[in-house]
């Protein structure tokens, strides 16, 4: 155990955690301005139901992407270097094109995208939204093109610039709103807060591509035929899947606007905390771990690829059990000193507590999901990890509204559908794996 830990701390994962954890920080404290700027009314409303659909964005074609791409990119580097630059030159290309189109899509529909994201406001709070989404566009311009240069790092090892991907829009947001304090419309400077540090982050991607990538740009280069193929073999099924998930977010938010009005950003706030966690231990680890994991599948290496992911299993084990236990035994404690101040009240302190406390279990779940996700990528079983999602997004949503409106358990239910969600989730990719061929039942004695 005590060499296992002296591994992990010694490791790139220990990097990458270390600097997802500031960049959480950077993202509590963004949230912690949001939360005494603007509390939990219709304004709070109205800037996360704007930013709902650009993080969708970036969210689908971030997370479809980033595991997905990885062992597309090793096998390119590994045995095809003259068509690598290329092909990796031709996605950056294509991605800032998609995202012109999306900001041209964006500012045409942003109404009925607001409407629909948002049933529960009312026609002022769809107008402040519409408003607030216009000024979001420079999300979509960057949000693809950021994921394939994030893809492209992740691939070489190259993790530590694509890991302060957590700290700089926060940062940002969080130091444009303590410039701005005294001034009013605290939610149209946040929206340029975020715009401004996509925009930067998109550069300080771009600069490390340039400077310690082993990249050869070239400008005029575009996918082939064969490479959409490529790309759409490894994309069509996750980003489905992602898609399918998202949507069933934005769902979530919707029911929480029609449960009570403040019942989008009470859900923002605590769905913060968890999902800061999660993405610490879980995806961090599972980041760090997919390279490794994609060439040992390429070369046909099973026994020391399933060795690793017994390992990785282990250690969000060893750091998501004690997270929760902290969740859930102080979770009123963390509200109030995290949010409890300003227009942050007592009322809304007590409405974000009961909703941790019920996110609080399925936390080792949630971070055991990227990690068994890996291996499904890495063995190219993309469709497993559609169906997953699919099956997940399902169960979560019929969760949500059931035990939200039908039983009358209002914002707690869908916290507690999150946590259901989780644990189903996570027990149907171990079966899914073993399904795969890729049993991982051996004794962890014999690892260490």
């Amino acid at each position: 155990m005590k060499a296992l830990l002296l591994r992990l701390w010694q490791s790139s994962t220990q990097r990458v955690m270390s600097l997802t954890f500031a960049g959480k920080l950077a993202g509590l404290l963004a949230d912690v301005l949001l939360a005494a700027r603007l509390g939990t009314g219709k304004t709070a409303d109205a800037l996360f139901v704007a930013l709902g659909f650009p993080l969708f964005v970036d969210t689908v074609t971030r997370e479809s992407a980033k595991f997905s791409l990885v062992p597309i990119f090793v096998q390119y580097r590994t045995e095809h270097p003259g068509r690598y630059h290329r092909f990796v030159s031709g996605l950056l290309n294509a991605s800032l094109s998609g995202g012109v189109v999306l900001v041209f899509i964006a500012g045409i529909g942003a109404p009925w995208i607001v409407q629909g994201l948002g049933p529960g406001m009312s026609a002022e709070g769809i107008a402040q939204a519409t408003h607030l989404l216009w000024m979001c566009a420079p999300l979509l311009l960057f949000a693809p093109a950021i994921t394939i240069q994030g893809v492209l790092l992740n691939s070489e090892k190259r993790f530590s610039r694509v890991a302060l991907r957590s700290a700089v829009t926060p940062g940002i947001v969080a130091l444009t709103l303590l410039a701005t304090w005294n001034q009013p419309g605290a939610a149209t400077w946040a929206a340029g807060g975020y715009s401004a540090g996509f925009s930067v982050y998109f550069t300080v991607l771009a600069a490390g591509i340039r400077r310690n990538a082993e990249l050869q740009y070239k400008w005029n280069a575009w996918p082939t035929s064969k490479d959409i193929g490529e790309i759409r073999a490894a994309l069509s099924w996750p980003s489905m899947g992602f898609v399918v998930r998202q949507v069933a977010r934005l769902l979530e938010r919707a029911i929480a606007s029609l449960v009570m009005v403040g019942g989008v950003s009470s859900y923002y706030f605590a769905s913060r905390i968890y999902s800061g966690i999660q993405s610490v231990i879980g995806t961090s680890i599972a980041t760090t771990g997919l390279p490794d994991l994609s060439l040992q599948s390429t070369k046909g290496g099973r026994k020391e690829a399933r060795r690793q992911v017994r390992k990785q299993t282990f250690q969000v084990i060893l750091l998501a059990v004690p997270a929760t236990m902290v969740l859930l035994l102080f979770s009123e404690t963390i509200i109030g000193l995290v949010y409890g101040r300003g227009e942050f009240g007592a009322e809304a302190v007590r409405r974000t507590t009961s909703l941790l406390s019920w996110f609080g279990p399925g936390i080792l779940f949630s971070c055991l999901i990227p990690t068994l996700s890996t291996v499904l990528y890495s063995l190219r079983k993309y469709r497993y990890v559609f169906w997953n999602m699919v099956a997940m997004a399902g169960l979560n949503l019929a969760l949500a509204w059931g035990l939200a409106r039908t039983v009358g358990f209002g914002l707690q239910g869908i916290a507690a559908s999150v946590s259901l969600t989780a644990l189903c989730g996570a027990v149907g990719l171990a079966f899914l794996i073993r399904k795969a061929g890729f049993p991982l039942s051996a004794p962890l004695s014999k690892e260490w």
